[in-house]
């Protein structure tokens, strides 16, 4: 996995509670070395899927988890041996990090699985009282795992939600530790909980916890219970980050980490920060990345590295050349007076001269057999090879050549160093991350084949997205406890309000009303329009004396109840309707109730294809489906909330028509 984050106690108190309800367990999935998923059926809102990483985390998740094509014979085995199993309670073991399931298969007979969070951790199936599988097998001090045998739990520490400020006073004397550790390892509570605790209750973590006051034991017993409460019920989840690394995520805000100045980010849920942080990566395999692009990298550093250092020579010789050949002809005079005498010398065979010249350091070296000399110009301070058969110009030539030819090296080197560089960049991209995308079997409601929104008040309002969806929606949906909506604008779409069995309130007829002016011809050239709601009654396909009604259109009798001025605008972000996630697009004050992770638009200058294509990529929707819930028209954003909205703004903030 991508991360080393674990799940702490509290984060378990609260991800049992997502498997409250009438459960079913299809199947298990072995997804990796260390990774299972279950898909599980919840009554009433369809199929789940959850997925543990062993020893970690558990999550559920609307991301598409890809499945072996194959599965390991062991698994086979397993779904065999227990087939279907309907799930009767799910709980936590005292506050251990210990998530239990348990059940009866299709056979009727008892099923229990056990998800051990804590060590190296595991998975545990157990089938009428007898471990039937487990991730890992072994034998510890006081239990053993192994096929055949009942399952025993690992000796359980005192249950914090249970403990009474008497018996916590018992135990905190029997012990030498300061108060976190006590708190961490013999209550359970781990690192963060057992400090934010401290924090909280005002208690100096440095403190003995036998030394602690009665009323100091109080108010840390309390403390903890009031965090667990806190965790059960919270509807969010929060990511904490040193720098870049991620810390922790926990379904509360933590004192102490926002003392030590830690990056916090908020989700949706506990389940969003894990699939977003933690499977999310995984799945996008980033971590297999990271290691294939490290050792291309490695490899082609080798590389570059000898083929810098070979260009650094190059460049090195041609310098000294072209410096001696330079300073050749700035000291000409003394260069060609000596190399006349020793020439001279040379031919004459005068051993004195020739000597004396070496004894003064003006003759560093004479081969006969090459035929040159090696002059030192005292005054410039270089030495020059120079050949006796050949002209001192000629000599002194042949210097700037040679580093013509390692400057001309140099240029090839750099070349090739740069088509490294680009072969680098190519074997990179090919070791790309990964897409992933949102379940292909995402549940399908009714109201998606048109558009759509969820009121503040939990009706659905749809709308014909074209003339024969607007006869649809009127002739197959307009109930007799409904509501008609029209926006005073020619060209504008049937809406329809579904009472849901209860009365229709004013916020969402004023939301319908809104949804009726921004997807119409409103948007984009107007600021606001009216529209207006009728009883279904009223509405009708009987045309008046003399006129002809097309598909789409309808005649409406009686008296209009008409809203003035509707902003042009509307929001669009991630809702969850029966337990599946969605993307609304929807008014301003829905939006805001049922998202987290929402823009607000209006009629501006980004282009409508290029908004919803960023959309899709950064929620993980089909560029059409999100097309189809745009209102018409280019777009401008006007504001934004969560991480995803975020996102799209900065992708977006310079996009223009």
């Amino acid at each position: 996995m991508s991360s080393d984050f674990t799940m702490n106690s509290a984060s378990i108190a609260r991800i049992v509670r997502d498997l409250e309800g009438r459960l079913r367990l299809d199947k298990i999935y072995l997804i990796d070395d260390d990774t299972y998923s279950f898909k599980l059926y919840r009554y009433g809102s369809g199929s789940e899927e959850w997925v543990y990483h062993v020893g970690r985390w558990i999550c559920r998740t609307s991301y598409e988890v890809p499945k072996p094509k194959t599965p390991p014979p062991k698994i086979m085995a397993l779904r065999k041996s227990i087939g279907t199993v309907y799930i009767e309670r799910a709980y936590q073991r005292g506050f251990e990090r210990i998530l239990v399931i348990e059940g009866t298969s299709d056979r009727g007979e008892p099923v229990k699985i056990v998800l051990e969070m804590f060590s190296d951790g595991n998975l545990i199936v157990e089938k009428s009282g007898k471990i039937i599988y487990a991730h890992r097998h072994g034998a510890w001090r006081h239990r053993e795992i192994k096929l055949g045998i009942p399952y025993t739990f690992p000796p359980e520490r005192p249950n914090v939600r249970k403990l009474s400020p008497e018996s916590f006073k018992e135990i905190a004397k029997s012990t030498r530790r300061d108060l976190v550790r006590f708190l961490a390892v013999e209550l359970g509570l781990g690192g963060e909980l057992a400090e934010e605790a401290c924090a909280r209750a005002l208690v100096s973590k440095e403190k003995r916890a036998g030394e602690l006051s009665d009323e100091e034991i109080t108010r840390i017993l309390n403390t903890i219970k009031d965090i667990i409460k806190e965790c059960e019920k919270s509807e969010a989840g929060y990511a904490y980050f040193d720098n870049d690394k991620l810390v922790s995520i926990v379904p509360i805000k933590l004192r102490v980490y926002a003392e030590k100045g830690l990056r916090i980010v908020e989700f949706g849920s506990i389940h969003k920060a894990i699939e977003e942080l933690a499977l999310k990566p995984y799945l996008m395999r980033e971590h297999e990345v990271r290691e294939i692009k490290t050792r291309i990298e490695e490899k082609y550093n080798i590389i570059l590295r000898q083929q810098r250092e070979a260009l650094e020579r190059l460049l090195s010789k041609a310098n000294e050349y072209r410096m001696i050949a330079d300073k050749a002809y700035e000291h000409f005079s003394e260069l060609n007076s000596a190399f006349e005498i020793i020439k001279k010398a040379f031919k004459e065979n005068n051993t004195s001269v020739l000597n004396k010249a070496k004894e003064m350091g003006i003759l560093k070296e004479l081969n006969t057999r090459e035929n040159y000399v090696v002059i030192y110009v005292p005054r410039g301070d270089f030495s020059i090879r120079l050949y006796l058969d050949k002209s001192i110009h000629e000599s002194i030539s042949e210097y700037y050549s040679r580093a013509k030819d390692y400057e001309e090296r140099a240029e090839r080197l750099k070349r090739s160093i740069e088509e490294i560089k680009e072969k680098l960049q190519e074997e990179l991209k090919k070791a790309k991350i990964q897409e992933v995308s949102k379940k292909k079997k995402e549940r399908v409601f009714w109201f998606e084949r048109f558009k759509w929104f969820l009121s503040s008040n939990g009706h659905i309002v749809v709308a014909g997205k074209d003339a024969k969806t607007n006869e649809e929606v009127v002739r197959r949906y307009l109930d007799e406890k409904d509501l008609y909506v029209h926006a005073d604008i020619h060209g504008a779409p049937s809406v329809v309000i579904k009472s849901m069995g209860r009365d229709i309130d004013e916020e969402t007829i004023r939301e319908a009303c809104e949804f009726a002016v921004y997807h119409s011809r409103a948007w984009g050239r107007i600021y606001a329009a009216d529209a207006y709601w009728v009883y279904p009654h009223q509405v009708t396909k009987t045309p008046n004396p003399g006129e002809y009604l097309p598909v789409g259109a309808f005649v409406i009798k009686g008296r209009r109840n008409y809203l003035h001025n509707l902003k042009v605008q509307c929001g669009v972000g991630l809702v969850r309707i029966e337990g599946h996630e969605k993307l609304m697009c929807g008014p301003v004050s829905a939006i805001k109730k049922h998202s987290d992770d929402y823009l607000i638009i209006a009629p501006g200058d980004i282009d409508k294809n290029t908004f919803a294509k960023v959309l899709s990529e950064v929620y993980g929707f089909d560029t059409s489906y999100v097309l189809s819930i745009l209102p018409p028209g280019s777009i401008e954003i006007l504001e934004y909330r969560g991480e995803k909205a975020k996102t799209v703004w900065e992708k977006l903030k310079g996009a223009r028509t």
